[in-house]
């Protein structure tokens, strides 16, 4: 929906300013798929794509998580939960947390 669309494009900008304030990267908005109009003239990539690294912002009926797999890190979440997965990467790799991990009870 056009609402679920509003955290994904929220935590994609807040995670692109961040990433190219404090590492200089160039961020390259792309798709996973080419089945919308929006990804028409955009690179598709995935998980599985090799020699890049990729981050993939997922819009999930879950809470908040980051997923680290390969070259690939993935935030999954449902409307701010998404954007929460997002503001904890960027927290802790500015060392305001210390890790993605789920505290030890």
């Amino acid at each position: 929906t056009k609402k679920d669309q509003a955290y994904v494009a929220l935590a994609a900008a807040e995670l692109s300013l961040n990433l190219a304030r404090a590492l200089g990267v160039e961020v390259i908005p792309s798709c996973t798929t080419d089945d919308h109009i929006a990804c028409e003239n955009r690179p598709i990539v995935n998980c599985e794509s090799e020699n890049i690294s990729v981050i993939v912002i997922q819009e999930t009926n879950t809470t908040a998580g980051v997923i680290l797999q390969g070259d690939c890190m993935t935030f999954v979440g449902k409307e701010l939960e998404l954007v929460r997965a997002v503001d904890r990467m960027v927290y802790t790799f500015y060392g305001i947390i210390r890790s993605l991990d789920p505290p030890q009870v």
